[in-house]
């Protein structure tokens, strides 16, 4: 949910950065379900790419950050393989989905929700988004289409060695787990345990990566500095 209009795009262009900020369709639990919202963020990047030259834009340093279901669809569009399709007659589709790194905020790092109970503990029913997302409720049974949607759309099952850079920044702390069931659904799936879990992930597979808990995004300049360093905008 949420118009993406309302990001404040300030500290990135003080440092010299240009900034994009996108909308994408909204899951519906019908016809709009996941991961159909996380390609429209890979094909911004690919539209960046298409218009670099137009924008004044350096195709080869691409970001991306998000909050929360942001937060998904970055780590789904970085981990993903290269979404390029070289003989498309879309000239968008035949660029480069590919980033130089990403900075998730508050991000849920694996979607099912087995592995959020078995690991953070909660609701029985994890978020009302499952049902949405993927088109049935989290708390019973799952066919095998429904599986296979959780897996396709996890960032956790798309890890690979080529993966770029990744800043998992969470405003929490890692303390307080298990939840109870009676634990808001919103602290549960933006914990700093799925950070933790992810960089553990990333780093069997030597990606560069880093994890802070306690932060406030809007008002810490750490995402500024890592772009700066992995865009190579030190002097």
């Amino acid at each position: 949910m949420g118009d993406k209009s309302h990001f404040s795009p300030e500290p990135f262009l003080e440092a010299g950065m240009a900034c994009v900020s996108a909308n994408y369709r909204f899951v519906n639990g019908d016809s709009v379900l996941s991961p159909e919202p996380l390609r429209d963020g890979a094909r911004v990047v690919q539209t960046l790419r298409h218009r670099a030259k137009d924008w004044n834009l350096d195709p080869g340093r691409i970001a991306i950050t998000g909050y929360s279901a942001g937060a998904v669809v970055a780590m789904w569009v970085a981990y993903s393989d290269d979404l390029a399709h070289p003989e498309s007659k879309d000239a968008v589709a035949r660029e480069s989905s590919r980033v130089t790194c990403i900075v998730p905020l508050d991000g849920p790092t694996n979607l099912h929700p087995d592995w959020i109970r078995d690991h953070l503990g909660g609701p029985t029913r994890v978020h009302d988004s499952f049902t949405a997302m993927f088109g049935a409720p989290a708390d019973g049974p799952m066919s095998t289409e429904i599986e296979e949607r959780i897996r396709a759309s996890s960032p956790w099952e798309l890890v690979s060695p080529d993966d770029p850079a990744t800043l998992l920044v969470y405003s929490g702390t890692r303390t307080g787990l298990p939840f109870p069931e009676s634990a808001p659904p919103h602290e549960v799936i933006h914990h700093p345990y799925f950070g933790d879990a992810l960089k553990r992930r990333l780093d069997e597979h030597g990606i560069e990566s880093a994890l802070y808990e306690d932060i406030d995004p809007a008002r810490s300049s750490l995402i500024v500095e890592f772009l700066l360093n992995q865009f190579g905008m030190r002097d």
